[in-house]
């Protein structure tokens, strides 16, 4: 970017140097500002890359890429740190910026992006390529063409020319080939038979899968709820893609027994004011007198016995 001793840039307007222009004095200038040094900001980089994006073959040893013994990335690990950055709104901005004008302390010209596959191929929307003696010819490379989005990666090109034609070319088999589908939009139930049971889990945000065009996504769930793809030749079938949750089965209806013997009693207590009320009191009092009188009558029995034993 050619800044100057002491010229202040903004955040933002940095990220544009480095990313479009390929600005080292970007890279220095940035991670000085964030950890102090670049050999500082160098071990965050390498505990970033571990911990959050899952890459293990890659080390950084500066923030700008040029060659160091200790300074080593793979093609694989490249993709997922760029997959990784693509979720990032301002990355793909930057990324996707052919040209920015650029007014420095000390000149005034324009920020061209050096990936020349934004100019050249349909739907290519990043992302960024580098140079040196070491490396070779390197692109990092992403288009997008209606749902489908594919990252392509090519270290160690002989030329420039080859470096863009092999690109070309792996990307135009990406999309021959395969396509990005939608297998589980967010809040969407899917049942799942785990160790012969069915459960329904569901997931918290949408699930896309790329796979060979024509082949329907084969899905499995463990109990703890991670969701693997079975017939995918992009994902091993141990890798989990995502994390579903299970859908709590709405218990049955107990009613409350305490209150069933009351309202059993309410609902089946006759009106006091029907005939039948008056009927059956009528009955009942009938029956508690009959029993008063026979009692009455056993007692003057057993009184005339006592009397004629004692005459005798």
């Amino acid at each position: 970017m050619f800044l100057a001793e002491g010229e202040e840039v903004t955040l933002e307007n940095l990220l544009y140097g480095l990313l479009v222009n390929s600005g080292n004095d970007a890279a220095t200038a940035i991670a000085e500002y964030i950890d102090g040094s670049k050999e500082q900001f160098a071990i965050r980089m390498n505990e970033f890359v571990r911990d959050k994006v899952g890459v293990t073959q890659t080390h950084f040893t500066n923030p700008h890429g040029l060659p160091d013994p200790n300074h080593y990335t793979t093609a694989r690990d490249m993709a997922f740190i760029a997959k990784y950055a693509m979720k990032n709104d301002l990355f793909r901005q930057i990324v996707s910026t052919k040209t920015k004008p650029w007014t420095g302390k000390e000149w005034k010209s324009e920020l061209v992006n050096h990936n020349k596959l934004l100019w050249s191929y349909e739907g290519a929307n990043g992302i960024k390529n580098g140079y040196t003696n070491a490396a070779g010819f390197t692109l990092v490379s992403s288009a997008r063409r209606g749902d489908t989005e594919l990252i392509g990666v090519i270290l160690k090109a002989s030329s420039n020319n080859e470096l863009y034609a092999d690109m070309t070319e792996l990307l135009d088999y990406g999309f021959e080939n395969f396509e990005s589908r939608l297998v589980m939009a967010k809040g969407e139930q899917k049942s799942f038979n785990i160790n012969q049971k069915e459960r329904v889990f569901y997931s918290q945000e949408p699930i896309w899968l790329t796979l060979h065009k024509g082949i329907d996504p084969v899905l499995t769930v463990d109990d703890e709820g991670s969701l693997y793809v079975q017939n995918s030749p992009l994902i091993s079938s141990s890798e989990a893609i995502a994390t579903l949750y299970p859908v709590k089965q709405e218990q049955e209806q107990v009613p409350d027994l305490s209150e069933l013997p009351m309202k059993i009693m309410e609902t089946s207590a006759p009106d006091r004011k029907s005939p039948w009320t008056i009927a059956i009191t009528g009955v009942w009092f009938l029956q508690l007198a009959f029993m008063f009188m026979l009692i009455l009558a056993i007692r003057r029995k057993k009184k005339s016995l006592k009397r004629n034993r004692y005459y005798e």
